[in-house]
């Protein structure tokens, strides 16, 4: 269905692209930005068609292109996209749309710089097939963070990476988490409560200690720690989980 979608974006506006966004395009499963016209008019086709789109990578540089995101990640989630990327342009900072809670088809999203600004007692979050989350950078409030988490039940492989506004991380209940990764996000507190956790990497300075608690007594294959006491953990400590 991805296919027929990009094919027919080309085939309608091959004239106005240049060969080597066409070759782009047809060659790779992404929607990429490249110009914003374009990239309005490819969703909106999408839409009239009731076609899908699988991945929607938004990568750009010109702070301008903030003024079309929220119609674009929108559109997108009416295509039940399941790939979302955001990379605004450094030193800048992109507001999330509460639309893009609505994302129940979503299963892995990476955002770079981005801010959230949902009110956690009126925005429903749907993140009911998110499986990898990937925060670099961004602002989001203990409650809101929280709130994420608990309407993830899929979630397996969640980072934090570099992100503010957040003072604690509890995990509760996640059956499917395999993977949990927080860096440089200045914690005060880690609870943790995940039976199929397999790899936990904490790495944080030694000015801002942090007290995690493992609150499951089972093994742990991998575990990585840097300026934190932990507590309550029975397994191994051993190097190895990647970030």
């Amino acid at each position: 269905m991805l296919n027929k979608a990009k094919r027919v974006w080309a085939e309608d506006r091959t004239s106005e692209v240049p060969v080597h966004i066409i070759h782009h395009i047809l060659c790779g499963d992404k929607l990429y930005v490249v110009q914003e016209m374009l990239v309005d008019q490819s969703l909106r086709s999408h839409i009239e068609q009731n076609l899908h789109i699988e991945q929607f990578i938004l990568t750009y540089e010109d702070p301008k292109v903030d003024s079309h995101l929220d119609t674009w990640i929108e559109l997108a989630v009416k295509l039940n996209v399941t790939v979302l990327w955001i990379h605004p342009p450094v030193l800048s900072s992109y507001s999330l749309p509460d639309v893009i809670y609505d994302a129940k088809k979503l299963k892995t999203m990476l955002l770079r710089r981005c801010k959230f600004e949902f009110d956690i007692s009126t925005t429903h979050v749907r993140f009911y097939c998110l499986e990898a989350l990937s925060l670099i950078n961004v602002h989001i409030s203990d409650a809101q963070l929280q709130r994420l988490i608990n309407r993830s039940p899929s979630i397996r492989t969640p980072r934090l990476l570099y992100c503010q506004g957040i003072s604690k991380l509890h995990v509760f209940g996640l059956v499917h988490l395999k993977n949990l990764i927080v860096v440089s996000c200045k914690l005060n507190r880690v609870i943790v409560q995940a039976p199929n956790l397999q790899c936990f990497r904490y790495a944080e300075g030694t000015d801002y200690p942090c007290h995690i608690v493992n609150c499951y007594l089972g093994w742990l294959p991998y575990f990585t720690n840097t300026g934190a006491q932990w507590c309550q953990h029975h397994g191994p400590t051993v190097p190895g989980c990647v970030l």
